[in-house]
Parts: C-alpha cells; structure tokens; sequence
C-alpha cells in the first residue's frame, strides 16, 4: 500500500522525499527487514519498526537514508513539527466574567409528601 501511494505521488508530480513520510511497524522481523529494504530502494523517507503494536513492544526500528534527508530539509521526522522544532503553543488563560465565578444559589425541590401524611 505504502509503495502504491507513492507511485501516485509519482505519477501527479510531487517528490517522494519531500512530501512524504511513513512510519511501519511489522511484527514479523522478516517482513520488517523487507519493508526496510523496499522502502530504502525507492527513496521513501521512513522510520520502519520491529515490533507490536498491540502491546505496543519494540524489538529494533531503522530509519532510510531518504529519512535523513528529509529530518534534513524539515527539521523532522514524521512527528508534530511545532514539537519537534521546540516551539510550543501556548495557550492563553481567559479570565471567566464574574457570572460564572460565583455559584449559583442552591434551590430545595419540594419533596412529594408520603401517602402516609
């Protein structure tokens, strides 16, 4: 599938090692080290990974040459790039109107009165 998306980026024009990043992760080792081998030969930026992602265990990860490049030119792996360039969004703190800082009065609800009454 990764190898088939990348031959449409291919296909409308865009470049592989700039515009795209995969991250795999495969539990076979076998499949893992094809993955890596695949992805390398291609020119795809990736981080391949050895591993399960249900218990969310790793055993080894590689990283292509084409990965390289591309942490190059964006200052990133796949990750979120405002983390990873150390800027961080800083969220302003709103001061809540004077209505919603007090609490409301307690209301008593009128209990039904017993048939026994």
């Amino acid at each position: 599938m990764i190898i088939a998306v990348a031959e449409g980026f291919d296909d409308v024009g865009l470049d592989i090692g700039k515009h795209m990043f995969v991250q795999a992760i495969d539990k076979s080792e076998t499949a893992y080290k094809m993955a890596y081998l695949q992805f390398a030969f291609r020119g795809i930026p990736a981080h391949v990974i050895w591993g399960d992602t249900l218990s969310l265990e790793t055993y080894e990860h590689a990283y292509t040459p084409d990965a390289y490049r591309f942490h190059m030119r964006h200052g990133r792996f796949g990750d979120d790039p405002e983390k990873s360039r150390g800027t961080t969004n800083t969220v302003r703190k709103r001061k809540l109107p004077q209505s919603l800082k007090t609490k409301p009065p307690i209301r008593k609800r009128n209990r039904p009165k017993s048939l026994g009454e």
